[in-house]
């Protein structure tokens, strides 16, 4: 998160898979689904201060379209949350739910469990 100057706390599992990858995939991506992506009104540990760009009434929940930096982030929400376009909010993600992926063959580089995490 250069771009936006802010620091997130990567588990150590995640760290250490980016060291070992680290000369054999140059390009690394963090992905992370939308509904893994948690979304609040006030700053809290590991969150990044966002700007609400859209929101889609889907019925059932909400998807949420942030503004990072340069970044689009979609984050998944119950139908209830309801901010403003243009509002301040704060995410976060879900560490364990995470993907690490090359950036120029798309290759995950992290074997998931049947669990879903790592």
């Amino acid at each position: 998160l250069n771009e936006v100057n802010a620091d997130i706390h990567i588990p150590e599992k995640i760290r250490k898979i980016i060291i070992d990858k680290r000369e054999e995939d140059k390009d690394l991506v963090l992905g992370v689904r939308p509904e893994n992506v948690i979304i609040g009104f006030k700053p809290e540990e590991d969150s990044v201060k966002t700007d609400i760009f859209t929101i889609e009434k889907m019925g059932s929940y909400n998807i949420i379209d942030v503004k990072l930096g340069s970044e689009i982030i979609r984050v998944r929400t119950l139908p209830t949350v309801v901010p403003g376009v243009k509002d301040k909010a704060y995410i976060s993600f879900d560490m364990d739910m995470i993907s690490l992926f090359n950036r120029e063959n798309k290759q995950s580089l992290m074997r998931k469990t049947n669990a879903g995490g790592i």
